[in-house]
């Protein structure tokens, strides 16, 4: 059941070593694009990393919120084409959020890391990629997603009152 998937899907930080199969990244990856999409611009695109060293200099890119991308199986990295429409960062948050449900409901965990507007070394984080990964030309980084088969104990996430985050335009 959907509602069951959203659930359980959770922040996850360690990963087994075990590969994950490109071939599913690939067809999640085309789900997830079938999201809503402004005049159907899909102005998302993705890059895959799965190289050591890449991975290790993604771990890089901040203090320590990313430090464990150095051990993950693969990285995700969300391109956006900035100039096709003006909903892409909102498109790249659907997709991600698409992306990592899909993961979640074939076995594999994610998490979430965001690049756009940060900084590493005061320069744009966009710029220390582009030292070492090869990012098509237009194409603006959005946020990182590592995947895997998590390997850490998750609490049940707990139910809560929603009622003071709902509001109407009429009192009820």
């Amino acid at each position: 059941m959907f509602k069951d998937l959203i659930k359980d899907r959770h922040t996850i930080r360690t990963y087994k070593n075990d590969a994950v199969d490109f071939d599913t990244v690939k067809e999640l990856l085309k789900f997830a694009l079938m999201g809503p999409s402004y005049k159907s611009a899909r102005p998302i695109e993705f890059l895959v990393v799965d190289d050591k060293p890449s991975l290790e200099k993604l771990a890089k890119l901040g203090a320590f919120s990313t430090k464990y991308l150095a051990d993950v199986p693969l990285c995700i990295i969300t391109l956006a084409h900035t100039d096709t429409t003006t909903t892409w960062l909102q498109e790249s948050a659907v997709v991600t959020a698409y992306f990592q449900l899909l993961a979640k409901e074939e076995g594999l965990d994610t998490a979430w890391v965001n690049i756009y507007g940060t900084e590493k070394e005061d320069k744009p984080a966009s710029e220390y990629l582009a030292t070492f990964l090869d990012i098509p030309a237009g194409l603006t980084p959005v946020n990182i997603i590592p995947v895997g088969y998590g390997d850490e104990r998750v609490r049940k996430r707990k139910d809560f009152d929603i009622s003071d985050k709902i509001h109407f335009n009429t009192p009820r």
